[in-house]
């Protein structure tokens, strides 16, 4: 069960700061595969995996 008090506090500040930190992690995904460009195109189905999450996280940002 949650705690809805606590989370009423937050308003739209915690969709905010959900949205900050996935793009964030956007950011980190895109700097490895910046790195990691010729071993995850040497990985197959795992780097393809790894391509799939960006584009999740990145259209999660827009949700």
């Amino acid at each position: 069960m949650l705690p809805s008090g606590k989370i009423k506090i937050f308003n739209g500040r915690l969709n905010v700061l959900a949205a900050f930190l996935l793009a964030v992690a956007a950011l980190f995904q895109r700097a490895a595969l910046s790195e990691g460009a010729r071993g995850l195109n040497h990985n197959g189905y795992s780097g393809d995996l790894y391509q799939t999450g960006h584009a999740l996280t990145i259209a999660a940002i827009l949700l």
